[in-house]
């Protein structure tokens, strides 16, 4: 885990699976280095369904990807068909980006 520093652009990305596949966010930002452009994970957090079918916890990953996101100053990406709620209260919690 790396701590956001002044000046740094920040992207934060979420994929929702929330019955077979994890949900992943993961806050990351580019680096100009000798060797030319690289991308740099800051941040990966991830849910995973329970065996017993019980699904992720949607609302937990919403606090998340907006506590993060504050924490960066980061931009979010994500597919708006996935979660359809959950994008919907992310753009009203003001992280409309998609």
């Amino acid at each position: 885990m790396l701590e956001p520093r002044p000046g740094v652009e920040y992207i934060a990305a979420l994929d929702v699976g929330t019955r077979r596949d994890l949900t992943a966010l993961v806050v990351g930002h580019a680096e100009r280095r000798q060797a030319g452009c690289v991308v740099v994970i800051d941040r990966v957090l991830y849910w995973r369904p329970e065996a017993n079918g019980r699904r992720v916890d949607l609302s937990e990953v919403e606090f998340a990807a907006l506590r993060l996101c504050r924490h960066y100053g980061a931009r979010l990406r994500f597919d708006r068909m996935q979660a359809e709620q959950l994008t919907t209260n992310l753009t009203r919690s003001g992280r409309p980006d998609g």
